[in-house]
């Protein structure tokens, strides 16, 4: 150590001063009688300063970490929320889109039903919106039990040669909390709907259509959007 820096580390010890901008003495632990700190070895000031400045970054690189999580998932939560939402907003009507009745599969007096069947279980329930936007309909809502049976006796014709049964997605909703239905009509399938903790987030009502009208394993149930079933209920007003 040299002289000059054996009288700034005397000074530091009884006066626990620094006379140095560039080096200095890193000191730990509590300080005894006369200001003497307990541990000392010679160190820098730009160390120091380094190590303060790394346990910094590194606590905000998890906060980060952290928030970017959280807004992957409201992100999740919101688009699943959209794809709701356009189900119930009928799509402005222009001349390509299909105003006439002689491709509807139900019709009512005010609305015309397209079913879509598929061979392949691969249908979201966004996919099911998508579906239905590009006909100019929105997924359907079955709002009374003359349509509900009108409709499923057209899936019955539609189910694909060899199957028993379809799972089919309407646009009908239930608050998987709270047991709330915007559209109370309902033709529960034996045990459902599913609520509570376990099932939060299955708010979507989908279909199962058998093939025979009397087997007791059909009618509506819920279960969360990203489930993939083999077709949905479309919808347009005539």
């Amino acid at each position: 150590m040299r002289g000059d820096q054996a009288i700034t580390f005397l000074i530091f010890l009884t006066t626990g001063i620094s006379m140095s901008n560039e080096e200095d003495f890193i000191c730990e632990g509590k300080r005894g009688w006369y200001g003497i700190p307990l541990t000392c070895h010679h160190g820098t000031s730009n160390e120091k300063s380094t190590q303060s400045r790394l346990r910094i970054l590194t606590k905000k690189l998890k906060v980060a970490e952290d928030d970017i999580a959280k807004i992957k998932k409201e992100n999740l939560e919101l688009k699943n929320k959209l794809a709701t939402l356009e189900s119930f907003v009928m799509p402005l009507k222009d001349e390509s889109a299909p105003n006439r009745t002689d491709k509807c599969d139900v019709v009512t007096e005010n609305f015309c039903f397209l079913t879509l069947v598929e061979k392949k279980w691969k249908m979201s329930f966004e996919d099911a919106v998508t579906a239905c936007n590009k006909l100019g309909c929105t997924v359907a809502n079955i709002t009374n039990e003359a349509i509900y049976t009108r409709i499923t006796s057209n899936l019955r014709r539609k189910i694909p040669n060899g199957w028993s049964l379809v799972y089919i997605w309407i646009g009908n909703q239930i608050n998987a909390k709270t047991g709330y239905l915007p559209i109370p009509f309902t033709q529960w399938l034996q045990g459902s709907p599913k609520l509570k903790e376990k099932h939060l987030n299955w708010n979507n009502i989908y279909l199962i259509v058998d093939r025979n009208p009397v087997v007791a394993f059909q009618g509506m149930a819920n279960i969360a959007p990203k489930t993939f079933w083999n077709g949905v209920v479309c919808q347009r007003n005539i």
